[in-house]
């Protein structure tokens, strides 16, 4: 989890998905934000697809507001408002 401290890029996203969902979970809620959009579409991407890290209120909580433009962070309100998660 220390990774979690630093930006995140597409690669490491990625890589706490590939260790489980549970983990993803822990990591996301943790991060300290996004190196770039594209790191930050590859997390939409990922919790898009996820619907228990779509849920999760502790990592709208935590990633919304680092997500890196208001187009991102827009697609992810919406995509928590289609589930009814909000």
């Amino acid at each position: 989890m220390i990774l979690a401290k630093v930006y995140q890029d597409a690669e490491i996203i990625d890589e706490a998905i590939n260790r489980g969902e549970n983990i993803a979970i822990s990591y996301y809620q943790r991060i300290a934000g996004f190196t770039d959009e594209s790191a930050a579409k590859a997390f939409l991407e990922i919790i898009e697809t996820r619907h228990g890290l779509l849920k999760s209120q502790a990592i709208y909580d935590n990633c919304h507001e680092k997500l890196v433009s208001s187009t991102l962070k827009a697609k992810y309100t919406r995509l928590r408002k289609k589930h009814e998660y909000m």
